[in-house]
C-alpha cells in the first residue's frame, strides 16, 4: 500500500502544473512560465493569469504598489512587461 501511495504522489509531483484561480475558473500555467515569473518578479502580489492564444501567458500583478502586466511564452521567455497607468478617481 505504501508503494502505491508513493507512486501516486510521485506521479502528481512530476505532472502537476501551477494553477492560478481566477474568478471564472483556473488557467494551467506551465512550470517554466511560473518559474520565470517568480525569477523576474519575486515580490509580486495579487497575481492573475490569462492564456493568450496557444502559447502566450499574460499575467496581471502588483509589484511595489504598482499595477503591472507581463507576457511570457510557453517556454518561460519574458516577451514584454509594462506598468499600468493608475486609474483616475473622477
Amino acid at each position: 500500500m505504501k508503494t502505491v501511495f508513493i507512486i501516486i504522489i510521485t506521479f502528481f509531483a512530476f505532472t502537476a502544473k501551477a494553477l492560478v484561480v481566477l474568478d471564472s475558473g483556473s488557467v494551467a500555467v506551465p512550470d517554466s512560465v511560473a518559474q520565470a515569473f517568480t525569477q523576474n518578479f519575486p515580490n509580486a502580489q495579487s497575481v492573475i493569469w490569462e492564456q493568450e492564444g496557444g502559447n502566450l501567458y499574460e499575467v496581471e500583478f502588483i509589484l511595489n504598489n504598482v499595477n503591472m502586466v507581463a507576457v511570457f511564452t510557453s517556454n518561460g521567455t519574458l516577451k514584454e512587461s509594462e506598468t499600468l497607468a493608475a486609474e483616475d478617481d473622477n
